[in-house]
């Protein structure tokens, strides 16, 4: 769900959804999230899950969390 809520918010999908409801047509420019930077805070069970799909995704991945050291390896 978070890298769905990722590339809504990065392509204005509700955005562009509510504006086409309302009977406007807007034309947005097209993004893509290839090697765009993701930070995760917490790099537990689901941190690291988004990070897996995020890095399939071809973004470039870091993460904050106190309990996992620097070098961390998948």
């Amino acid at each position: 769900m978070a890298i769905a809520y990722i590339l809504d918010l990065y392509r204005k999908v509700t955005e562009t959804d509510r504006l086409v409801r309302l009977g406007e047509w807007p034309k947005f420019q097209t993004r893509s999230i290839y090697k765009e930077k993701l930070g995760i805070i917490g790099f537990g069970a689901i941190g690291r899950k988004i990070a897996q799909k995020a890095s399939a995704l071809g973004m470039r991945v870091s993460f904050f969390d106190p309990y996992i050291k620097k070098s961390y390896k998948k």
